[in-house]
């Protein structure tokens, strides 16, 4: 399965895109992610993936680009996107986790009661469903690297 990342951060974060990158390498899924592509390129693989994963922190520089790819891939399959809360995200905020690095459990708590809510739900074809309309395989399979990534970015306040 293919999972495309789209994220701004600043050089200093970039160890929690590598960590979460071999999280789900470790589940069997190949990562696609925005850097060095073409808007081409980058549609291409954005229609043509399982899940997208976008994230945003107040340190990155790229904040539209990744809104821009995360408004093509939630047309089109099971998409997330974690934002700092100094970030503004104009339009629907459905499927997007709004993060506090000072104070993080709020984040991780709204996280888990999506996943609990996805898991209690039980979906006969979580997995494998492309459905962008349903983002339970989004929830299950980026929800706990969304908890991982709320941390670090935490612990990350410099």
């Amino acid at each position: 399965m293919r999972t495309y990342i789209s994220y701004s951060i600043s050089e200093d974060e970039n160890y929690i895109i590598s960590l979460l990158s071999k999280k789900i390498r470790e589940n069997n899924f190949s990562i696609f992610t925005n850097q060095a592509n073409t808007p081409e390129m980058i549609k291409y693989y954005v229609r043509n993936t399982d899940l997208f994963i976008g994230i945003i922190s107040a340190k990155g520089k790229r904040h539209q680009e990744v809104i821009k790819t995360w408004e093509i891939a939630k047309k089109k399959v099971p998409s997330l996107l974690l934002v700092e809360n100094t970030i503004n995200i104009k339009g629907s905020t459905n499927n997007v986790i709004i993060f506090d690095r000072l104070n993080p459990q709020i984040a991780i708590d709204s996280i888990n009661q999506h996943i609990e809510a996805v898991d209690q739900k039980k979906p006969k074809q979580v997995f494998g469903s492309r459905n962008s309309k349903d983002n339970s395989f989004a929830w299950l399979m980026a929800g706990t690297l969304f908890v991982l990534a709320v941390g670090l970015f935490a612990n990350n306040q410099k």
